[in-house]
């Protein structure tokens, strides 16, 4: 906020899972997302690129072209509220929230201003990983974390078993402004 970046300033509901007919279906992947078509028989085989993805987030920042991955957390395809295999339930909820940026993505509901667009916004089908940022505000403040960073160290002690808290989160996302 502030400085040369102007825009909206207010707030604006884009996604909610709830109201989305798919976010609780099992879909199949060639229907609903054609962009994985060509990567199909990769993403059966891609344990090394997801290691990767998971080393680089938590080093730095992700790799924006594992686009299908979501570091350490898992796949980010398909697109609904099922996971698997995720060790607690923030490493799930947080692959949510991941998940669901990429929706609105997806439906071009999201502008970004990456490095090819530095003065004006773009829609982007594809989430650019690296432009994004990660914060639990309840039940606990947490760290802002790239996508993908492991949520081992962050998230002690928020995990109570055999409950059903529910989590929050702030998505951040990067800016470039041109002052005019």
């Amino acid at each position: 906020m502030g400085g040369g970046c102007t825009g909206a300033k207010h707030f604006k509901l884009i996604y909610a899972s709830e109201l989305d007919s798919n976010w609780l279906k099992d879909v199949n992947i060639k229907t609903h997302y054609p962009e994985l078509i060509p990567y199909v028989n990769q993403l059966k085989r891609s344990t090394a690129l997801n290691a990767a993805d998971c080393l680089a987030a938590n080093n730095k920042l992700p790799l924006d072209k594992v686009y299908w991955n979501a570091g350490c957390h898992g796949n980010l395809y398909p697109l609904n509220g099922r996971t698997a295999a995720v060790a607690d339930s923030v490493q799930a909820s947080t692959l949510m929230a991941k998940r669901a940026t990429v929706i609105v993505h997806r439906l071009r509901l999201l502008k970004d201003s990456g490095l090819h667009h530095l003065c004006k916004q773009h829609a982007s089908v594809l989430l650019p990983k690296s432009r994004y940022r990660v914060q639990m505000v309840y039940p606990k403040r947490g760290p802002v974390q790239p996508i993908g960073r492991s949520t081992v160290r962050w998230a002690a002690g928020v995990v109570k078993p055999k409950s059903s808290e529910d989590y929050s989160f702030i998505i951040w996302q990067k800016q470039n402004c041109c002052l005019s």
